[in-house]
């Protein structure tokens, strides 16, 4: 199958694209045909050493999820019409999760989040977190969490243990 594979003979890694076997299922696994996909901030990370990938983790990039947030959006507005808060790191895609219904975009390179959230909500009034950056952010998410509600981690590009922060 084609895949986007990692050179590490040069100086530096390199993404190249190449062929690689076809994976082959394990038992209570499922061969999921891949259309179409795209490198993500994760695949990014992982090239550079920074992200190690989920042990037992495919080696191939572009086979984790992408997307995630703004389906998230539309999920939560269209189908559960929920209230939305997002974090991004530019104004450009805090213009586009509003097109997409967020009710609240901070940029969290020009202020934080849970004091902007706090701001427009109060705290402790989030009911779910779709969190991928992980450790630094676990204090501001608790805050930020309401009575019952969940806080799922799709990755810990940021880290995973709180007292290494």
């Amino acid at each position: 199958m084609k895949a986007l594979l990692v050179d590490t003979a040069g100086e530096r890694p390199v993404m190249v694209p190449g062929e690689h076997p076809d994976p082959v299922p394990g038992k209570r696994e499922l061969l999921v045909a891949v259309k179409a996909t795209a490198v993500n901030r994760a695949d990014l990370a992982q090239k550079a050493g920074k992200y190690p990938p989920p042990e037992g983790a495919s080696p191939l990039l572009g086979l984790e999820m992408s997307g995630v947030g703004t389906a998230a959006i539309q999920l939560a507005k269209q189908r559960l019409k929920c209230t939305v808060a997002v974090t991004v790191g530019s104004m450009e895609k805090a213009n586009l999760c509003r097109k997409m219904g967020a009710d609240l975009a901070v940029n969290y390179k020009q202020e934080d989040f849970r004091e902007a959230i706090a701001r427009a909500w109060g705290p402790a009034v989030i009911d779910l977190i779709i969190d991928p950056v992980g450790a630094p952010y676990w204090e501001r998410n608790i805050d930020l969490l309401g009575m019952d509600g969940r806080l799922v981690y799709l990755a810990f590009m940021g880290g995973s243990r709180v007292d290494e922060v």
